[in-house]
């Protein structure tokens, strides 16, 4: 009888997939924000601890943008496509 010793074909493409959506999220997002987003950060966390900014020159329709577009990568990772 063998035995798999490692993740299955679909526990490896389901891997791929989130870490290309990942990748596509670093791409449009602004530079300061990469340092949280690490390949294996899940995304709810990063809506979580995410902080609006605050003061002079914040622009609440960018950081909406943001949250928008992490949103969207959650949902492609949970759908897998």
């Amino acid at each position: 009888m063998l035995r798999r010793t490692g993740p299955s074909a679909a526990a490896l493409a389901a891997q791929a997939h989130s870490a290309r959506v990942h990748a596509d999220l670093a791409d449009e997002l602004p530079d300061h924000y990469l340092e949280d987003l690490g390949e294996d950060q899940d995304l709810g966390d990063l809506l979580d601890g995410h902080e609006p900014p605050t003061g002079p020159g914040a622009d609440p329709e960018a950081h909406e943008e943001l949250l928008e577009k992490v949103r969207e990568a959650r949902h492609r990772i949970a759908r897998g496509y």
